[in-house]
């Protein structure tokens, strides 16, 4: 397999957004990805840290043998305190869908491992493969389980490749429990907040009946809405109240998993035209425009044209 390296942002230092207002986040359901995604090309490849420079995800890449390259750690988080040791020399492997037209899918799930990944400055290396046709040396080593899969070869286990989790949730958990700066939300409300967007969406995307086209749009404004509000709450007496982050000025783990999901929306919105989904909401449109500034945005990109070709096929031809 053909690779090119991608080199992170030093910039993470401090993932502090600087001028936009708000951004949320949001603690929603994943099983109902799998069911949009469109098929993809073998493309395998990807491996970086967080060393100086910019990068996206964006570019070919072909072949099945996915390739390592190694970089060191960072001596700080997003915080300003020293790192914590990674567990081990070896890089985590990041297993992601590869795109289309693009190396990187359009696949939320695959973004909220890759961001929490980056915020941590994680030694990682990410590889992208072909979800409907695994590459043979993908499968000899995980079988049919399709990405994101995690893989940490630090941690010895009956399995030669050391931890693997192929669970987006339990990732999520080892990546908090393990490494440095905690990303959790102290919140609950900025886990709820926006719970319920992507459901409304994917009914939406998925319609086959006229009749019933905007009423489903009015459903997916009205969660739109409710995240809008939650967003321009600046309270200064309520700590735990949203700033330019759903929590305060820094990424947590609900954003990680939010801003991938909204992201689909505002894009398969524009590609499809389904006019006048995103409109009005000054506070949600902020969060997102701030989050696109950030060097982790950039480092996880994918070419927007992914979030057609995930649904093409399910769409309603107008």
């Amino acid at each position: 397999m053909n690779g090119e390296e991608v080199e992170n942002v030093e910039q993470l230092d401090n993932m502090k957004i600087e001028d936009e207002e708000e951004i949320v986040t949001n603690e929603e359901e994943n099983a109902t990805y799998e069911e949009e995604d469109a098929p993809n090309e073998v493309q395998e490849e990807e491996t970086s840290d967080t060393a100086a420079g910019d990068a996206n995800g964006n570019g070919d890449g072909d072949g099945a043998e996915p390739e390592t390259t190694e970089t060191a750690a960072p001596d700080t988080n997003g915080d300003g305190a020293e790192q914590e040791e990674d567990s081990g020399d070896q890089p985590i492997t990041l297993y992601i869908k590869a795109g289309v037209t693009s190396k990187i899918a359009d696949c939320p799930l695959c973004q909220r491992l890759f961001m929490i990944i980056v915020l941590k400055k994680i030694k990682y290396q990410v590889c992208t493969v072909n979800k409907e046709i695994l590459p043979a040396e993908y499968k000899k080593i995980l079988g049919n389980t399709p990405p994101p899969v995690l893989v940490d070869p630090n941690v010895q286990t009956d399995n030669a490749l050391g931890k693997v989790i192929d669970d987006i949730i339990k990732a999520e958990h080892y990546l908090e429990s393990v490494f440095q700066p905690k990303l959790e939300n102290a919140n609950p409300a900025a886990k709820k907040v926006g719970s319920n967007i992507f459901s409304k969406f994917s009914a939406l995307m998925k319609n086959q009946d006229k009749s019933k086209k905007e009423v489903l749009i009015n459903r997916l404004r009205g969660e739109l809405k409710k995240l809008d509000d939650f967003l321009k709450d600046t309270s200064e007496d309520d700590e735990l109240s949203p700033g330019r982050c759903l929590e305060g000025d820094n990424f947590t783990l609900a954003d990680c998993d939010l801003l991938p999901k909204l992201h689909r929306v505002e894009v398969a919105c524009k590609f499809f035209k389904f006019e006048g989904v995103m409109d009005g909401f000054d506070a949600v449109q902020r969060y997102l425009d701030a989050w696109k500034e950030t060097p982790v945005y950039h480092i996880i990109k994918y070419d927007e044209k992914e979030v057609f070709n995930t649904y093409r096929f399910v769409v309603m031809k107008s």
